[in-house]
């Protein structure tokens, strides 16, 4: 039996905002110029963030994050890509950019108590790209993804009022002036070849007549990156 319509329990539509977290986010400044790093370089740190929980009513729960090389290096120039949290626990790591993007995803969601600011690192193997550059940022306010710790809800970002970048994309300063503070660009450097006599290299007289004698061992040694050697080069006998 039963009569129509059947009506379910009664819901209400409340503001979030007396019970629901708010964050902000901004770039960490590393640097007041572009710094040239070498090729490779292990674990450096290429940019910094800051996550803050602005609400004071939950903490606030970080799930994951994209961010947009706004360099000119190429997808695997930069490896290991890896973020770390204010006391330098690994939270996440990828390979490389896959066409310049870059997706961490936590498997234990960091946690920003309500009130509190919490800041993350991004290490970089630098593995190949000389005279290219790198900038990491956020391109927008959905590539953070959050979520409130009491209530579930999914949390949008603002940008920090007053910080170092005030919208978004966060992080991509240089864009309008390269190298200035808070972009945390990079520059690769470009190799170099040192040549030098090895230690065993022989001296003393030869004999006249001697065939197949070794008259010097040289050292050479790239720098930076793999150098084709294209010519040659001749030296003075008494440099030997």
């Amino acid at each position: 039996g039963g009569t129509f319509p059947l009506n379910g329990a009664n819901f209400q539509i409340t503001n979030g905002a007396s019970s629901v977290a708010a964050a902000s986010f901004d770039v960490r400044s590393l640097r007041s110029t572009t710094a040239s790093i070498d090729i490779g370089q292990k674990a450096y740190e290429i940019t910094r963030f800051e996550l803050a929980e602005t609400g004071s009513k939950e903490d606030l729960k970080f799930k994951s994050i994209t961010l947009f090389n706004n360099g000119s290096t190429a997808d695997g120039d930069l490896k290991n890509i890896t973020l770390k949290d204010q006391d330098g626990n690994v939270l996440a790591k990828v390979d490389t950019t896959t066409n310049k993007y870059l997706t961490f995803n936590l498997a234990t969601p960091a946690v920003v108590p309500l009130g509190t600011t919490r800041v993350y690192s991004v290490e970089v193997d630098v593995e190949n790209g000389a005279t290219r550059t790198a900038q990491l940022a956020v391109q927008n306010d959905f590539d953070v993804c959050l979520e409130g710790a009491s209530t579930s809800a999914t949390i949008l970002t603002a940008t920090k009022a007053g910080g170092t970048d005030t919208s978004f994309p966060i992080g991509d300063a240089s864009a309008a002036a390269p190298g200035t503070a808070g972009s945390n660009h990079i520059t690769i450097n470009e190799g170099s070849l040192t040549i030098t006599k090895d230690n065993s290299s022989p001296s003393g007289d030869i004999t006249k007549g001697g065939t197949n004698l070794t008259l010097a061992i040289f050292k050479v040694q790239a720098v930076g990156e793999d150098i084709e050697l294209q010519t040659d080069s001749t030296f003075n006998m008494a440099d030997l």
